[in-house]
């Protein structure tokens, strides 16, 4: 004999076996912040599945290629290591010409890599959800034999803050080369 009870409050939704929660919460986010049937689908699936793969993430990277490129910017891109895409540079000269940039780069980001980038970057290197990004970089970048360990996430913040207000050969330089790039961008800091 079982035992069935109801109850006002929903069941949490099923996904796949071994999904850190704070991942999980960002694809139902995802989800439900969803603006296109694209991505709608990838959210839907990657409940499933238990992330984003890496042919979703080039789909939605070539539609939003594809939509910059129709509206006029052109853009230069670097695929890291990681499989996410870096824009190195744009088209756009004048503050006009920037202005209007960002409104397309905004516009078809939203729907195709917005929120899919945003969530398949926290699958790939943060999937507990840690909150301290500069920790995680300083991690990677100890990881990568850039700076000795017992730096800190002070020491980058510092570094990081320089770096546009010093000429390129300063110590800074270490953060801006090969794998500190790599360690940085994939954490969300752009050098």
């Amino acid at each position: 004999m079982s035992i069935t009870a109801c109850s006002s409050t929903s069941a949490p939704t099923p996904h796949a076996a071994g999904i850190p929660p704070a991942l999980h919460a960002q694809l139902r986010r995802g989800l439900e912040q969803s603006s296109s049937d694209f991505e709608r689908r990838v959210f839907a699936d990657a409940i499933k599945r238990g992330g984003i793969t890496q042919k979703q993430y080039d789909q939605a990277f070539a539609m939003y290629r594809k939509c910059v490129s129709t509206a006029g910017v052109e853009e230069v891109y670097q695929r890291m290591p990681s499989g996410i895409y870096r824009v190195i540079s744009n088209s756009a000269e004048t503050a006009s010409q920037i202005k209007t940039a960002e409104k397309i780069v905004r516009s078809c980001a939203d729907g195709s890599t917005m929120r899919i980038e945003a969530v398949y970057r926290m699958q790939l290197f943060n999937p507990t959800g840690e909150k301290d990004l500069l920790k995680l970089a300083v991690q990677c970048l100890i990881k990568e034999k850039v700076v000795t360990p017992g730096y800190t996430a002070e020491q980058l913040r510092r570094e990081l803050r320089r770096i546009g207000s010093e000429p390129a050969e300063n110590e800074a330089d270490r953060v801006r080369t090969g794998k500190a790039v790599e360690c940085l961008y994939n954490f969300g800091f752009a050098v």
